[in-house]
């Protein structure tokens, strides 16, 4: 017996790719149809959103993510870029911010924008920053329709270029 599969990638990491796969577990019991949970596969990533701050820009300068210079202006203006993951998989600076509580306010305000009317999955997840994370997290839920939630670490791959303090959102629409 041979099995029948389909390779979606989902241009995304952390959670974001764990809200797909999620959303595909759980339609899977109730079709088999690998077409079917490919193409919801990709409904998932095209209506998906992952954001992530970080504190410092120190651990993206030291591995090569970005320049001496940049890194530097950064620090010294207290420049926070609020980073996402686009619709190819490549990563981008969705704003920059002044100093880090702007840089979460302006996390809240895109996916409370992008989000307002829609019934999410929601994830957020943190770099050695539970307490912080978990407030953002309840935050989240009294602006979004939030179905289900999560409070998740990051990897120590990713949290290896982040450092500490990283803090993401990840929204999916159901």
């Amino acid at each position: 017996q041979g099995l029948n599969v389909r390779v979606v990638d989902c241009k995304s990491l952390s959670m974001q790719e764990g809200l797909i796969v999620l959303g595909c577990a759980r339609l899977r019991e109730k079709t088999q149809d690998p077409d079917e949970i490919a193409a919801y596969a990709e409904l998932l990533r095209e209506n998906s959103l992952g954001m992530f701050v970080i504190r410092t820009l120190e651990y993206l300068r030291k591995g090569g993510r970005i320049g001496l210079v940049e890194g530097v202006l950064g620090t010294m203006l207290q420049l926070k870029p609020v980073i996402y993951v686009n619709g190819d998989g490549v990563y981008e600076t969705l704003a920059k911010a002044r100093g880090h509580a702007n840089a979460l306010e302006t996390l809240v305000r895109e996916v409370s924008t992008r989000f307002n009317k829609a019934r999410v999955r929601l994830a957020v997840v943190h770099g050695q920053a539970a307490a912080e994370a978990e407030k953002l997290l309840e935050r989240l839920k009294g602006l979004l329709d939030v179905e289900e939630s999560f409070l998740v670490p990051v990897s120590p791959v990713l949290g290896v270029h982040t450092g500490p303090g990283l803090l993401g959102v990840i929204a999916c629409k159901v």
